[in-house]
């Protein structure tokens, strides 16, 4: 069996972030075309004539690794580990206030929910894309139903730490890097970064 194409996840993943975000403009956006990179996946513009480009990316969970013993999100989720406690995150970063160890590092090697998106904002910090008004989304394709919230302030922690490492005054996602979720409660976006353009 085949699965969905890129072009459709990113789509797809387009429109579910913006019927929330549309809810909180004065003019709603609309998908205008899928152009090829370097430009970002989905191009919208709104009756002003704004744009708004969405560069796409997809979280994964994390599978068990049995060499290194690392337990998978799922088992995380049913409460089989404590690997993604959030105070045990937070103490990681006090440690990288201090100095004592890199962000990057420390997060990513988890191999969780929250190192893959740290990896993946990092990863497109380093490339280009042609024109401005350009959110970021990371698209959450867990089976497992993660709450985002209790997350998202480590997230938020750990971005700008490492932005400060890499001494990257300034990304270019203007419109904000967003988490978009399906859940249980509906669809969820999750503003990580909103940007640096009023809407």
């Amino acid at each position: 069996m085949v699965g969905p194409t890129k072009e459709a996840i990113e789509r797809e993943t387009a429109e579910l972030f913006l019927s929330i975000y549309n809810a909180n403009v004065e003019s709603p956006f609309w998908i205008v075309s899928q152009p090829e990179p370097p430009a970002p996946d989905v191009h919208c513009e709104n009756t002003s004539g704004t744009s708004l480009n969405l560069e796409v990316t997809l979280l994964q969970d994390r599978e068990a690794d049995k060499e290194t013993g690392r337990k998978g999100d799922a088992a995380v989720f049913m409460g089989r580990s404590d690997e993604r406690d959030w105070r045990k995150r937070f103490a990681e970063l006090e440690r990288v206030k201090r100095g004592e160890i890199s962000v990057f590092e420390t997060i990513t090697t988890s191999g969780d929910i929250l190192g893959n998106a740290l990896t993946r904002i990092a990863d497109k910090l380093t490339k280009q894309y042609s024109g401005t008004n350009i959110a970021l989304l990371l698209r959450s394709t867990s089976g497992v139903d993660w709450d985002w919230e209790d997350y998202i302030e480590t997230l938020r922690a750990a971005l700008a730490l490492f932005m400060q490492e890499q001494k990257i005054e300034q990304h270019h996602f203007d419109r904000g890097i967003w988490i978009v979720a399906k859940e249980e409660a509906g669809i969820q976006v999750y503003p990580v970064d909103e940007g640096r353009v009023h809407r």
